[in-house]
């Protein structure tokens, strides 16, 4: 995936949106920012694309609540799901999601959010 152009990562994260679309959940696609890792290229950082689950809130302290508490059951299932948390907003990048865990992947995270969410 770090040869993955822009213009490829976008539309990949389209495809992942999609799946969200037919669970019902809102969501956007936004820019993200990987990183190589550590070694060879521990600053290396990589343009990419990821979706942010849009969560229905009262409030920002409520929204980062909620995202923390659906990141963290994510990561307590037997197939955990990791996202990122930035800025009370929880998102997914497509650069570490392969096209073919799209549907195993939403339709957990669906199942996190409609708990939390109360939906």
């Amino acid at each position: 995936m770090m040869n993955a152009d822009e213009a490829s990562l976008e539309k990949k994260g389209g495809k992942f949106q999609q799946y969200f679309t037919k669970l019902n959940i809102k969501t956007e696609i936004v820019k993200s920012e990987g990183q190589a890792g550590g070694g060879s290229l521990p600053e290396q950082r990589i343009p990419s694309f990821a979706v942010k689950i849009e969560i229905p809130a009262k409030s920002r302290k409520n929204k980062g609540e909620m995202a923390a508490k659906i990141f963290n059951q994510l990561l307590k299932k037997p197939y955990p799901v990791l996202g990122v948390l930035r800025k009370g907003d929880l998102i997914f990048d497509v650069l570490t999601i392969p096209e073919e865990d799209f549907e195993k992947t939403a339709g957990l995270i669906s199942e996190i959010y409609k708990e939390v969410c109360n939906e």
